[in-house]
């Protein structure tokens, strides 16, 4: 019995040491069961998780992939927002002081070199996450030339404005991307922009845009547009007319950079990451291709009816920002009311001709270098010119060039009445007064289709013992500057008898610069560069 007794218990124990074996099978089943499904579910909220908004600015050609990459990465414990919003309005307002957003991704990556000079420091999180090749398009009668300098040379092409639109820019700078290729110098590739920028600036004088729609292009059309390969398939399903006349050196490629600030937290950062991921994955993929995109490389998701495109060597940031300079000194008419010394030192001789006959000289070169559209005044200033109480005296007011009083046109007037400078030189320098009323002049002739200035140039210092001192002339000046109506003092000061620390104070008081041109024997090359700068 004892046998019998010890041979029972021990399969009752074996019984149970069974049991608890396939309970615990199970339960450790049950809880890898659950870790698995676990890992595919978003986290559960938890006490610690405090529901976190981060904004994500994109251009519109970006703003259906970055909604549903935003959608992706949401959650309980953060939300993705998307912001649309242009380059350019991100860096014009984080420029003026506004905060960037959390997560940015920018087609202009250029701007940041520009914001870093004022101040406003950014990460680049990811180079290129989309891009989008940037071609030539037109109807069946459009002709393809060999070069990008030969087809924006041609007067054919329509172009987004470089100064706010990525694709203006890239196509502004490809015809110095190829230059190696066709053997082109610096000096010849800006020549072949002069025509283009001078056909934009006669339109912004009129307040007429460059019309750069593809659903306009017919078949006898020759326009060409620059645009962006993503647009240019978007048209084309409602337009089969349209087709790809990009030169055979290659296309630029818009690209599409993830940034964020340079002191965000780790939120931010981790979100940043998060959404590179998302980019780089096979769902974006799936959102580059639908959105008729291309990965941040260039190379194609899928055809969707793009072709293959040999690509431009990438500009650098600093060349951009240059050539951009550039156009907008050729491309934006000026309005310059031109204000010169003729007090006695102007008679002083400077080799062969006096200063007043330099200046003289200067006015009428400056007016031959200006389109028909710029707008030109010219004053002359001493002491008491205009009469008791009034140094300056109004040469020729404001007027666009081509315009003709009883027959005369503004460019012949105002060569005329240069021509008469040195003949009227007389007396002190009433410098404070005269620029407190020229600029008080340009503020009532501002044109917004314009880059209004006053290009103040002077010999001397002031020596008008009853004018307005230097302290309250710049209080008045930055009292009267309007940051909506923007006019600026560029200060040009000859020989060395000029007061340029009070020329300076001046221009900077309006946003402007002064230059020095110590040798006036140099003052056409200064001339010309402050005429740059406006």
């Amino acid at each position: 019995m004892p046998g019998g007794t010890h041979a029972a218990g021990s399969s009752s124990s074996l019984r149970g040491l069974a049991l608890v074996a396939v309970v615990g099978v199970m339960a450790a089943a049950v809880s890898a069961g659950l870790w698995w499904t676990r890992q595919d579910e978003p986290p559960a909220a938890s006490s610690s998780c405090t529901d976190q908004s981060l904004s994500v600015a994109v251009p519109a050609a970006l703003a259906e992939v970055a909604t549903t990459a935003a959608a992706a990465l949401s959650d309980d414990c953060r939300t993705l927002t998307v912001d649309t919003r242009e380059a350019s309005e991100v860096a014009d307002a984080a420029a003026s002081g506004d905060p960037l957003p959390d997560l940015w991704l920018t087609d202009a990556p250029w701007t940041l070199t520009g914001l870093a000079e004022q101040g406003v420091q950014t990460e680049v999180v990811a180079a290129a996450v989309a891009s989008s090749p940037v071609l030539l398009v037109g109807g069946p009668a459009a002709a393809s030339a060999p070069t990008w300098g030969d087809e924006l040379a041609a007067g054919v092409v329509a172009l987004p404005d470089p100064a706010s639109d990525p694709v203006g820019t890239l196509a502004l700078s490809a015809p110095q991307a190829e230059e190696e290729q066709v053997g082109r110098s610096d000096d010849e590739t800006k020549q072949l922009l002069v025509p283009l920028a001078q056909g934009y600036a006669e339109l912004r004088a009129d307040d007429v845009t460059a019309d750069t729609s593809l659903d306009t292009l017919t078949a006898s059309s020759t326009r060409v547009v620059a645009t962006s390969e993503q647009s240019y398939l978007e048209s084309r399903r409602g337009n089969d007319l349209l087709q790809m006349v990009t030169p055979g050196t290659g296309a630029p490629l818009l690209q599409y950079s993830l940034v964020t600030p340079a002191d965000a937290d780790q939120a931010v950062a981790q979100a940043a990451a998060d959404l590179a991921a998302w980019f780089a994955s096979g769902p974006g993929d799936q959102g580059l291709a639908d959105a008729r995109l291309r990965r941040g490389d260039g190379s194609m998701v899928v055809s969707r009816g793009a072709r293959r495109v040999d690509l431009l060597p990438a500009p650098s940031a600093e060349q951009v920002l240059t050539d951009l300079r550039t156009w907008q000194v050729l491309s934006v008419p000026s309005s310059v009311l031109g204000v010169f010394d003729v007090s006695g030192s102007m008679d002083e001789l400077e080799g062969a001709q006096t200063r007043a006959q330099l200046a003289a000289g200067v006015v009428s070169a400056g007016l031959d270098a200006f389109p028909d559209s710029a707008r030109v005044g010219l004053w002359a200033f001493s002491i008491d010119l205009g009469g008791p109480g009034q140094d300056w005296r109004v040469m020729q007011p404001v007027r666009r060039l081509d315009e003709t009083v009883e027959g005369v046109s503004q460019r012949d007037l105002l060569k005329s009445s240069a021509a008469t400078l040195p003949d009227i030189t007389t007396g002190g320098t009433g410098l404070y007064d005269t620029t407190l009323a020229a600029y008080r002049q340009a503020l009532k002739d501002y044109d917004a289709n314009y880059a209004n200035s006053v290009i103040l140039l002077t010999d001397g210092a002031n020596d008008d013992p009853g004018s307005i001192s230097l302290s309250r002339l710049l209080d008045r000046l930055e009292e009267l500057r309007d940051p909506q109506r923007p006019v600026r003092i560029i200060g040009l000061a000859i020989s060395e008898d000029a007061d340029f620390a009070a020329l300076r104070k001046i221009a900077r008081a309006t946003g402007g610069k002064a230059y020095r041109a110590a040798d006036p024997a140099t003052i056409g090359a200064v001339f010309n560069e402050a005429i740059s700068s406006r």
